[in-house]
């Protein structure tokens, strides 16, 4: 059994529309996707996440910022640069979290080391 049969009709709506997205350079706004598949904006980026998450999907994105959209990984330096963006996104996010907690950077880690032990 191949895993599209294990989508939903959302999630092999919106993997048909992206894969003819190949390469950033392809890439297609989250609003141009719910329009071709006749779905909101947000539930479009819930239905990425479970593509990513759920089957596995080499589904890359480009910043807002630089006319930002989602793309199906081409190759090794689109997954790598997708993948240095999310860490450095995690980076900044653990950051926040020791400003709220009022504690360091490195005790921000630590917990979260401690966390991902226990899955």
């Amino acid at each position: 059994m191949t895993t599209e049969l294990k989508m939903t009709n959302d999630e092999r709506l919106v993997w048909s529309a992206l894969s003819g997205c190949r390469g950033k350079a392809m890439a297609v706004t989250q609003y141009e996707l719910a329009q071709a598949c006749t779905m909101t904006p947000r539930h479009v980026r819930q239905v990425i996440e479970q593509l990513i998450y759920k089957h596995r999907k080499p589904v890359g994105s480009t910043p807002a910022k630089k006319a930002g959209g989602y793309f199906v990984i081409d190759n090794e330096d689109e997954a790598k640069e997708t993948a240095d963006r999310y860490r450095r996104q995690a980076v900044k996010i653990l950051q926040r979290a020791g400003v709220v907690l009022q504690i360091s950077e490195r005790e921000v880690f630590e917990q979260l080391q401690m966390q991902m032990e226990g899955l």
